[in-house]
């Protein structure tokens, strides 16, 4: 149960307060039921306010940035590495086996769902846990053609049903929510919850290996991330708020490698792809302490 299965009868008494007029609506919504993690709630009241008044551009400008609250901005950059995208496709033609049912795992955009659905797979269930990406993702997959053969399911992977959300077990699982250090958002435990309940026994799995590679690295500019003496005065107690990690840029020589990169934890599926499935590092993550940091990168 989250806090919006929960409102405080304060909260509801100001919902009710303002309903039937749009701009005090979003207004709430903004300045209340956002900053106090309702986000459910907060696009709820939103819709309601731009169905009331559709032709009105404060509302639609104050809907959008209600309905965005949460959504990843890297969204907007990963639909544009057409090499990663390429990699998937490929794979995925490889090992598709005939009358395919593909579940993707954390949907996203949809782009990967219908790359699937290209690539061969007669039924692709997506399921993506936030109600508003799934939306745009439904509408984005409609607008291309493939709402025939890719739904989208707004739920966690880990509340879908045989029987209720996929008429069968899948037999290719596609999961890509690996965050930039494989194991940040949770994809791990979906994954083994998936071959427990949401596939057959020979499934393929793509991604089917994964791996964490570490190393010593320096930083070239610590002074980027952590405050010393500025013009005479002591700020290092400021640095309690620094942030405690750094995803380099791939183009920028922020770090230097200061010995080799070793292995240090591998994932393997139960069953690979009869040919290799996309391999490419990640940009790798770095925690900085002083001068010196370990990297990751799989």
């Amino acid at each position: 149960m989250t806090a919006d299965d929960r409102l405080d009868p304060g909260i509801q008494r100001l919902i009710a307060a303002v309903d039937g007029r749009p701009d005090a609506m979003v207004a709430l919504a903004l300045t209340l039921l956002l900053p106090r993690g309702l986000t459910q709630t907060a696009r709820r009241l939103c819709d309601a306010a731009v169905a009331l008044a559709p032709d009105d551009r404060e509302i639609a400008a104050q809907a959008r940035r209600i309905r965005s609250a949460g959504v990843g901005k890297w969204y907007f950059t990963m639909v544009q590495d057409d090499d990663r995208h390429a990699l998937y496709a490929e794979a995925l033609r490889s090992v598709m086996p005939a009358d395919a049912t593909l579940l993707d795992i954390g949907a996203g955009t949809g782009l990967f769902a219908m790359i699937a659905a290209r690539a061969g797979a007669a039924r692709v269930i997506a399921c993506e846990r936030d109600s508003v990406v799934a939306a745009a993702a439904s509408a984005v997959v409609a607008k291309n053609g493939y709402a025939d053969r890719v739904t989208i399911v707004p739920k966690d992977a880990r509340d879908l049903q045989i029987g209720v959300d996929l008429a069968a077990p899948a037999n290719v699982l596609l999961w890509d929510n690996l965050a930039n250090n494989l194991i940040g958002a949770g994809g791990l435990r979906t994954v083994e919850d998936a071959r427990a309940r949401l596939l057959t026994p020979d499934a393929v799995i793509m991604p089917y290996r994964a791996e964490i590679m570490v190393g010593l690295a320096t930083h070239r500019r610590p002074a980027d991330y952590a405050m010393g003496i500025v013009d005479g005065f002591d700020m290092t107690l400021f640095n309690q708020l620094a942030v405690s990690h750094d995803t380099p840029d791939r183009g920028r020589s922020t770090f230097a490698r200061m010995a080799s990169r070793s292995s240090t934890w591998t994932l393997p599926a139960r069953r690979s792809p009869r040919r290799a499935t996309p391999s490419r590092s990640t940009p790798p993550q770095v925690g900085c302490t002083g001068s010196s940091s370990g990297s990751a990168s799989i």
